[in-house]
């Protein structure tokens, strides 16, 4: 059997009709030790390149708890950010040149 570019683009067209209608999808990495993968791992894909990752075998969509719960992490994780930016003091680094007046330079 011959395998060619419009049969892999076919599957991957198929496999994107099946899934949901969104910009992006919550993907969950599969594991795979011959290839050097880790499972579990959590990502936000486009449609096109989920469906590539689903014929691969590489990931799986995640369920509506694993997303949840994901996203519950990360908003933990950004106002975790954003609360130590504002503790920090503002550092202010640079250089300031100060010109004189035009004219005699006073010699």
């Amino acid at each position: 059997m011959t395998y060619t570019i419009r049969d892999r683009m076919d599957r991957l067209r198929r496999i994107e009709e099946t899934l949901p209608p969104s910009q992006s999808l919550w993907m969950v990495s599969l594991e795979d030790k011959m290839r050097g993968f880790v499972g579990g791992r959590i990502v936000g894909i486009n449609r096109s390149a989920a469906a590539a990752c689903i014929e691969d075998g590489s990931y799986r969509l995640a369920t509506d708890e694993e997303a949840a719960a994901h996203e519950a992490i990360e908003a933990q994780k950004r106002e975790q950010a954003r609360y130590t930016r504002m503790a920090e003091p503002a550092r202010q680094v640079g250089t300031c040149i100060v010109l004189g007046p035009k004219g005699k330079s006073g010699r």
